[in-house]
């Protein structure tokens, strides 16, 4: 990838272009469900914490990373991370509601 294509990409665009594929891509999100969206999320946590929490395992007993210790705190661990994921993706999209509620058109239909 070129430094002029880098530079366009990202130089052209103002705040309203920006705000406006925000909001589109709110739309898409949306169109998906909550469920899917808060899925994603609790996945994205859980895959962040596959690589942290081995690397502080790592460092901390310098190259040992699966021992009996690492093996229960991470099954002790998991189901936190799960709810952590869960909670995060919930409170992300109640925000992004509240964000983008007035922008875009209602589609309630009973």
């Amino acid at each position: 990838m070129s430094w002029r294509y880098r530079l366009s990409m990202f130089g052209s665009h103002n705040q309203t272009q920006i705000s406006e594929a925000q909001r589109r891509h709110w739309q898409v999100v949306k169109g998906r469900g909550k469920t899917r969206f808060i899925c994603h999320e609790a996945i994205k946590t859980i895959l962040v914490w596959l690589i942290v929490l081995p690397a502080v395992q790592v460092f901390q007993y310098h190259g040992r990373l699966f021992s009996p210790q690492f093996l229960l705190i991470w099954f002790l661990i998991l189901p936190i991370f799960l709810l952590g994921g869960y909670l995060t993706g919930t409170w992300r999209w109640k925000d992004l509601e509240k964000k983008y509620s007035s922008s875009l058109p209602s589609n309630d239909s009973c």
